[in-house]
């Protein structure tokens, strides 16, 4: 079963940046990439050599992502609150992950 394990800023950016990455115990499937983009818009391109995608979810955040990597790059929209964070937490499978999560 897929949890986040851990959250962390990227590196070169600031705690105080509005952008974390999530890594999951498994990698991002089509599955889990689709049901993120309910509710937003979804861009997703199968045929890059790794293939991105991108979800646009207006007021809570935009994510971006490699299906088959188990890394998901989530930069919020300054109007989303500790609630949105905590949705997308449980959307990615829950889990007590460690690390950066403010």
């Amino acid at each position: 079963m897929r949890e986040v394990i851990a959250i962390r800023v990227p590196p070169g950016c600031l705690r105080s940046a509005p952008v974390r990455e999530y890594e999951l115990s498994e990698p991002v499937d089509e599955a889990l990439m689709r049901r993120l983009g309910e509710g937003g818009s979804l861009q997703f391109f199968p045929t890059f050599p790794r293939p991105f995608f991108r979800i646009d979810r207006p007021q809570e955040f935009c994510a971006q992502g490699i299906v088959g990597s188990p890394v998901l790059r989530v930069t919020f929209s300054p109007s989303a609150d500790a609630g949105t964070r905590e949705a997308l937490r449980l959307a990615l499978g829950g889990g007590s992950a460690d690390g950066e999560e403010g």
